[in-house]
């Protein structure tokens, strides 16, 4: 099998993928007893999980932070001299 060939396979496998994701983000081999225990509606419920965490961080961003001072920020970053 060429690298090219491993790649595409690996590449395939959209559950596999997202295990593989999975397991790095917690600091789990994918290769461990818990690794391999996590089966697919698992995987599917942590991405949704994150999916909805990352929206919610996206939200919280776009609104108006309260503690921010813009001209405060100007002088620290430079723009103000």
């Amino acid at each position: 099998m060429t690298a090219e060939e491993l790649l595409e396979r690996a590449g395939s496998d959209d559950l596999a993928r997202l295990r593989w994701h999975l397991c790095r983000l917690f600091r789990v081999a994918p290769w461990s007893k818990l690794g391999r225990s996590l089966g697919d509606e698992e995987c599917l419920a942590l991405a949704a999980q994150l999916v909805l965490d990352r929206q919610g961080t996206a939200a919280q961003v776009g609104d108006r932070n309260p503690n921010f001072d813009g001209a405060v920020f100007i002088r620290r970053k430079g723009a103000g001299v």
